[in-house]
């Protein structure tokens, strides 16, 4: 009988951890969905979450949908041509400057000027089925000055002017005093 204990007691952890998560998987749901950075080893996953003002859905952003890369995401002229679909430009506003800044296997993010403001675009999942893309748009005249920083864990984020802090990548934009350079450079560009 005591030979039987252990396995019986594993049986019994493994039933209870399994009803655990059946009863909580829409609340285990709701928090994964909100986790801005996974890391499992060496390996680590990070997610920009979704301007909490994002604009509203673009038919533009069904139509630009053939300006994808092989992994689904937009290319540089599919972004471009997103904010050029927009109703977001005024008549007289013309692209100047755009780049990716921000870049996983599962999101992009791109950064769209004009000669009036700068585009923030999402690119996911969740944002090409919502068609919601374009999460914000910054008037040139508040894009400065530039912030970055590095946490201790190595994520870097910028703000350009009060906006909200969003992701880069190192490998596009570099250290943070060099991603600062290449932000003010793209926002210097813009305004000509």
């Amino acid at each position: 009988m005591d030979s039987w204990m252990p396995f019986i007691s594993t049986l019994i952890w493994q039933g209870v951890v399994v009803t655990v998560i059946i009863l909580f998987r829409n609340e285990a749901s709701a928090l994964l969905k909100r986790l801005a950075r996974v890391k499992h080893g060496q390996t680590e996953v990070i997610f920009q979450a979704p301007h909490r003002e994002a604009l509203d859905a673009s038919p533009a952003a069904a139509e630009a949908l053939e300006l994808r890369d092989e992994e689904g995401f937009f290319t540089l002229r599919g972004a471009e041509e997103l904010v050029r679909r927009s109703k977001y430009l005024d008549e007289h506003e013309e692209l100047c400057e755009s780049i990716l800044v921000f870049q996983t296997g599962r999101q992009h993010t791109w950064l769209v000027s004009t000669n009036k403001q700068i585009f923030y675009i999402l690119d996911d999942e969740r944002t090409r089925a919502s068609q919601r893309l374009i999460q914000y748009r910054l008037p040139l005249d508040s894009a400065l000055p530039v912030d970055t920083e590095s946490d201790s864990a190595g994520t870097e984020a910028f703000q350009l002017g009060g906006s909200d802090w969003w992701y880069y990548s190192y490998r596009l934009l570099g250290k943070p005093t060099k991603a600062k350079q290449r932000l003010e450079t793209f926002v210097q560009a813009a305004r000509g």
